[in-house]
């Protein structure tokens, strides 16, 4: 009013910086240092991870099973639950059948949608394989539970320390499914569960992401109910001891 000069702060605005912004190009490199590590410590941990197909892709499946194993081996003491609407008696072996605990309640969930792919032939046993899959039509055509028995027959060894009980939806009980889990019902931190992000079969054939959930008990729940639904005797394809 005088003609003084003064000096008025305008608010919600942010500070003129003259020269160059050392400090903020330090604060974000700070933040993208602490992101990566973040990344690498949830990688790390498997709980989060993501999988990207490589060449060759059994190095990408191969990749992708040991982190599963991994999993298993560190949370599966007393119990891991494989919930998989594709999953097959080849998929059990490569995965809850490495469980280190002797004696751990290993639970195996399918919707019965799919024949296991490790069946599928070479060239050479086309002709046999078709013969058993699609048969004359006054010959039964093999049921799903049937080549999975089949295959556990086959390949599962002397069951040392294994106790697994394998169900699928046959019939009319219980509900279609799509998630694919591989859950801890009892650990010391709780029920924990992860994503698979794909089935089984194709762990690393192609993108997906595994991924810890926020509710372990929530998953566990919900295969609990599944499980108690699938209970009768057309349902069970197969159980150790």
């Amino acid at each position: 009013a005088g003609g003084d000069e003064q000096t008025v702060r305008v608010a919600d605005m942010d500070e003129m910086v003259v020269g160059r912004p050392n400090r903020r190009n330090q604060e974000e490199w700070t933040r993208r240092r602490l992101y990566e590590a973040e990344r690498v410590r949830l990688a790390r941990e498997r709980r989060f991870i993501q999988y990207v197909p490589t060449d060759p892709k059994a190095a990408g499946h191969e990749a992708a099973l040991a982190d599963v194993r991994m999993l298993i081996a560190s949370f599966g003491q007393k119990a891991a639950w494989l919930w998989d609407p594709y999953l097959s008696a080849s998929d059990i072996l490569k995965t809850l059948f490495h469980s280190p605990h002797a004696g751990s309640d290993l639970r195996a969930l399918s919707d019965a949608m799919s024949v296991p792919r490790d069946i599928r032939p070479s060239p050479g046993r086309w002709r046999k394989l078709m013969d058993c899959l699609w048969p004359p039509k006054d010959q039964p055509r093999p049921s799903f539970a049937d080549l999975q028995r089949a295959h556990f027959s086959a390949c599962a060894g002397n069951l040392e320390g294994i106790r697994l009980e394998y169900r699928a939806r046959i019939g009319h009980s219980g509900w279609s499914f799509h998630d694919r889990f591989l859950i801890f019902p009892d650990t010391r931190e709780g029920p924990l569960a992860w994503s698979l992000g794909t089935s089984v079969n194709m762990l690393g054939h192609k993108h997906h992401i595994l991924q810890r959930v926020d509710d372990g008990r929530l998953v566990a729940d919900a295969f609990e109910q599944l499980w108690a639904d699938l209970s009768g005797s057309e349902q069970l394809i197969w159980k150790t001891p």
